[in-house]
């Protein structure tokens, strides 16, 4: 018995994992500071407060494990965009620092388009064109009402 105990105690050390290699520290904490921000963010400002029955700090505790355990900047912002990904709701989803930056100062975002062009008519916006390849043409007609 006592032979199990100590392997047990050498063992243990092991059980404890380093974070992996691939992100620095200083890499790894604005990342964490980037997921609490949209964890606040959403919080704090989203339009129902109750954010449609979805337990927000269970969700915050459940993923940002993900990002401390994240090898890279994409692990981490898809931890991120997994805790947005609760809300089940659209147009919501995390800019990289560089694209914001780029954005901020001016630049074109990358040459992003909405993948659609909408004409009123009245009082209704009617889809007169939908670019190739773009998320509005694989999701068809039926995704464009409301």
């Amino acid at each position: 018995m006592a032979l199990r105990w100590g392997l047990g105690l050498a063992l243990m050390p092991g059980l404890v994992a380093a974070p992996p290699a691939g992100m620095d520290e200083a890499a790894r904490a604005r990342h964490l500071a980037s997921f609490d921000q949209v964890a606040l963010t959403v919080a704090e400002r989203h339009w129902d407060p109750t954010l449609g029955g979805v337990d927000w700090a269970a969700a915050k505790a459940e993923l940002r494990p993900r990002v401390e355990r994240a090898a890279s900047a994409e692990e981490a912002r898809e931890a991120m965009r997994a805790l947005l990904g609760r809300l089940k709701q659209s147009h919501f989803g995390i800019v990289p620092a560089e694209v914001y930056s780029d954005l901020q100062a001016g630049g074109s975002g990358g040459g992003a388009t909405p993948g659609l062009t909408l004409r009123l008519l009245g009082n209704e916006a009617v889809v007169m064109a939908v670019e190739p390849g773009s998320s509005d043409a694989s999701d068809g007609p039926a995704s464009w009402r409301r």
